[in-house]
C-alpha cells in the first residue's frame, strides 16, 4: 500500500499482488510482466478503510515523510489468531522503486493522479519537507562563517598590534 503525504499522510488505494505459486517469486516481484497486481485489491468497503487507517498510523508512528510503500497481508477474522480482522505489517520500504510496473503508479492512477504529477507530488513533498532544514543549516553555517570572520579579524588586529 503505497502512502503520499507529510504531516497529513494519505494511503493510496490498496493492491493486491497475485502469484501463480504459494509464495510471490522474485522474478513475480520484480521482473515486468512476470507478475500481476490487482488494485484496488478486492475487500469489502470497510476492511479497504482498515486497511488504510492500519498503514496511515504505521506512517506516522514511525516518521515516514514524502512516501512510502508498506507491504502488508489483510487476514478477515477467520484468517486472523484473533478472531479479528487485522493488518500484518511485513515492511515498511520508504524509498521504493519507481519503475513503470511499480504499484504505486498503479494505486495514485486509481485517485486520478498520473505517473508525471505522482513524481512531481514528491518532489514537491521532499522540498516542503526539507527546505526549513536547509534554511537553518545555512543560517548556522552563516553563523559560523561570522564567527571564523571575527576571528580572523581579532587574529589580525593581534598581530597589527604585535608588529
Amino acid at each position: 500500500v503505497g502512502v503520499i503525504g507529510n504531516e497529513a499522510p494519505r494511503a493510496l488505494p490498496p493492491s493486491r499482488s497475485l502469484s501463480s505459486g504459494a509464495i510471490l517469486s522474485v522474478e513475480e516481484k520484480f521482473l515486468p510482466g512476470a507478475g500481476e497486481n490487482q488494485t484496488p485489491a478486492p475487500l469489502e468497503p470497510e476492511a479497504f478503510a482498515l486497511v488504510q487507517k492500519t498503514i496511515e498510523s504505521v506512517y506516522k508512528m514511525i516518521g515516514c515523510a514524502g512516501y512510502s510503500r508498506t507491504d502488508c497481508f489483510f487476514q478477515t477474522a477467520a484468517q486472523s489468531p484473533t478472531k479479528k480482522e487485522r493488518v500484518v505489517i511485513l515492511e515498511i520500504n520508504t524509498l521504493p522503486a519507481l519503475t513503470p510496473a511499480t504499484c504505486l503508479f498503479h494505486q495514485a492512477a486509481e485517485i486520478d493522479i498520473k505517473p508525471a504529477d505522482f513524481l512531481e507530488l514528491i518532489i514537491q513533498l521532499g522540498l516542503e519537507k526539507h527546505a526549513p532544514h536547509k534554511t537553518l543549516e545555512k543560517e548556522k553555517q552563516n553563523s559560523n562563517a561570522d564567527k571564523e570572520n571575527n576571528l580572523s579579524l581579532d587574529k589580525q588586529t593581534t598581530l597589527a598590534d604585535i608588529l
